[in-house]
């Protein structure tokens, strides 16, 4: 069976083959490791924070607090959670952020709310600044 298949290779011509898609292939595998090497630049830059917000009772949470939140983290596209009277959420999401404070609605209405942010530190802070100046302006 050995001798057949050698008889219909050739074999110098395969092993050229070989070579080529060995050498494209360890090309292909260091292009990914530069995009790697600069997303962990990007990333590794980061400082992380945890900043605690405590909302006021009577505050009113809609759209334009909850955009005020997502604003910063889409402009940066650095991962933070928020979490609002202990439930997670992703902060770039408008869509869980308003969930959220929806679930509070009520609460809000009877005492404070703490509200925590964690990820990049500068993005949460950007965050917390938007965020009370749009409840704020709401009370």
């Amino acid at each position: 069976m050995r001798d057949r298949v050698t008889e219909l290779l050739d074999l110098p011509q395969l092993e050229q083959h070989l070579l080529s898609l060995l050498q494209y292939t360890k090309e292909y595998a260091l292009s990914g490791l530069d995009i790697a090497r600069d997303l962990l630049r990007d990333y590794a830059d980061m400082t992380l924070a945890r900043e605690h917000i405590l909302i006021p009772k009577g505050s009113i949470l809609h759209l334009r607090p909850a955009s005020a939140l997502v604003e910063p983290v889409m402009q940066s596209k650095s991962p933070v959670l928020m979490e609002i009277d202990g439930r997670r959420v992703r902060a770039n999401s408008v869509l869980e952020i308003l969930v959220a404070m929806g679930e509070v609605a009520d609460k809000i209405n009877e005492h404070d709310i703490e509200m925590v942010l964690q990820g990049d530190r500068e993005v949460v802070k950007r965050m917390k600044g938007n965020f009370l100046q749009k409840v704020l302006e709401t009370r």
